[in-house]
């Protein structure tokens, strides 16, 4: 027989499963009030938590490209352009490719732009796997780098012309050209170029990176020779970033570019789930902004982890594990409120996992929403400092006698 207290448990299941995902109210609408069940709210600070960088990500998506050296960031652009559809007949008179900057990141002058042509087989979407130190030598280009125009402007990279010309009539499988720029003496100022991905209209004008040729060309052989100007697209294009992995911090950080993450541990043995049936409604993480040195772009999302890794104690700090434990699928991202000192971020299907069994209670991990996608970050205050801004775990659930 079904006991009356099992029956009234079923019935909070049901109610938790038909429920909203994360809900907005202090109990939330997993469960509401149910006959039988107590409310009950539990806050916990973390007993461990730490930050570091890990290895550079692909930055394929971004819509910005960087070049140069600031608050120990180096960055190189790469930049693929495949051969076009040539007219029937044509001869090339000249060609250069146009890069368009937009301000940038750091707190001096633009320095300028050395670009290279490599041979290099790449893919911008894997481009975590490049080592630029080990990169071919490449080809010195000349490159037109008008300061006059202050932080906005063009960068003018002029081709070999008789190279692009035995490129252009190449039968080679790889017909990609590659031309990487570099500021090797930066380090107070981080150029920022628009990448192919920019959002171009009749207020902002062409901004995408570009190659031009200049010919003399024929479409058919009854027409007659012309001058004519064809515009190539990148097919790939991405910045790569280097920078110290090995530091850590006693800060949390968070940010891209340089991809810092945080990791936070909670002790949940307080709540009860040996002599009772636990619901969670609502789990709140709370976080405590703090000031940085560093005039990075504030990052503007944060994506909330739970990690899972066989070897991982979850009640010990092991950086070694943290850094190859697995990143569980967790697909909320949180907005950060940049005119507040305090952060939430919603974290209440992890926290259920936890305490249902569903998975161990190791570490949570917080990640830029825009990992891959740009140089950002923000930090927050850890258990290094005071304790009255350690991060918070509020916890609302609802408890029924087993």
């Amino acid at each position: 027989m079904i006991t009356s207290t099992l029956k009234v448990f079923l019935t909070a299941v049901i109610v938790f499963l038909i429920g909203c995902d994360e809900p907005d109210g202090q109990i939330g609408s997993q469960v509401g009030i149910l006959p039988g069940g107590e409310a009950v709210t539990e806050v916990f600070c973390a007993d461990m938590d730490t930050s570091f960088a890990v290895p550079p990500l692909s930055t394929g998506g971004s819509k910005y490209l960087y070049v140069g050296g600031a608050y120990g960031i180096t960055a190189r652009t790469l930049i693929r352009f495949n051969r076009p559809v040539m007219p029937h007949e044509w001869t090339l008179d000249s060609s250069h490719v146009e890069m368009f900057f937009q301000g940038g990141i750091g707190e001096g002058a633009n320095t300028p732009v050395e670009a290279k042509q490599i041979d290099l087989v790449w893919n911008e979407y894997k481009t975590d796997t490049l080592d630029a130190s080990t990169f071919p030598v490449g080809v010195d280009l000349p490159v037109e780098d008008d300061f006059a125009l202050g932080d906005t402007g063009m960068v003018r990279i002029l081709m070999d012309s008789n190279w692009v010309a035995d490129w252009l009539e190449t039968t080679d499988a790889d017909t990609g050209l590659t031309i990487m720029l570099q500021s090797p003496d930066a380090d107070d100022r981080l150029r920022r170029f628009h990448s192919r991905v920019v959002l171009e209209d009749s207020t902002t004008g062409n901004l995408k990176p570009r190659l031009f040729l200049f010919l003399t060309a024929r479409e058919t052989a009854e027409d007659t020779l012309r001058p004519d100007t064809m515009e190539v697209f990148p097919s790939g294009d991405a910045f790569l970033a280097t920078y110290d992995t090995t530091a850590g911090s006693t800060d949390l950080l968070i940010g891209s570019g340089a991809a810092y993450r945080s990791f936070i541990h909670f002790n949940l043995d307080m709540i009860d789930t040996t002599n009772y049936y636990v619901v969670v409604n609502r789990a709140v993480l709370t976080l405590h902004r703090k000031q940085i040195d560093e005039l990075l772009p504030v990052t503007l999302s944060i994506s909330p982890r739970a990690l899972y890794c066989d070897s991982l104690n979850g009640d010990s700090l092991d950086i070694d594990n943290l850094r190859a434990s697995e990143l569980k699928s967790f697909i909320n991202l949180t907005p950060v409120d940049t005119l507040s000192d305090e952060q939430e971020v919603v974290i209440t299907s992890v926290v259920a996992d936890w305490l249902l069994g569903k998975d161990a209670n190791y570490w949570l991990a917080l990640l830029s929403g825009a990992v891959g996608y740009g140089i950002d970050r923000i930090a927050f205050h850890s258990t290094a400092g005071d304790i009255a801004l350690d991060p918070k775990l509020t916890v609302h659930y609802t408890r029924f006698e087993r």
